[in-house]
């Protein structure tokens, strides 16, 4: 059954995780999202239910002005996790898939590359 709202871009964007309950920091790469949710490849072994910041890196901003996204760990799977964001459509994500639908499979001045994908998971 299918639970996100909006449709699902594919994204490869750098992120760092952390989990202050269980004072875990990891790193990521975020590779699909919606507007409640999204796909992050990591190494970090969280349980499900668990609070998460997702810390958007990008070469192209300050580490201090980068986008924090309050998230839940929903899901393990091989290689990751599934979080869904606290807020529905927090404006960092929301910019995002903007980006992607404007710009499919566009290269973003040395950032992620965005483009559409169609699939579930």
């Amino acid at each position: 059954m299918e639970h996100r709202w909006g449709e699902r871009v594919a994204v490869d964007i750098p992120i760092r995780l952390l989990a202050t309950h269980v004072l875990l920091v990891g790193s990521g790469r975020l590779v699909n999202l919606s507007l409640s949710g999204g796909l992050i490849a990591t190494d970090l072994d969280l349980r499900v239910f668990s609070r998460v910041q997702v810390v958007v890196e990008s070469p192209l901003q300050e580490k201090q002005f980068a986008p924090t996204l309050a998230a839940y760990a929903v899901r393990k799977c091989i290689g990751g996790i599934a979080v869904e964001w606290c807020e529905l459509a927090p404006p960092a994500v929301a910019e995002l898939c903007r980006a992607a639908s404007i710009r499919p499979r566009a290269q973003l001045a040395d950032g992620p590359r965005y483009f559409v994908q169609n699939n579930p998971l």
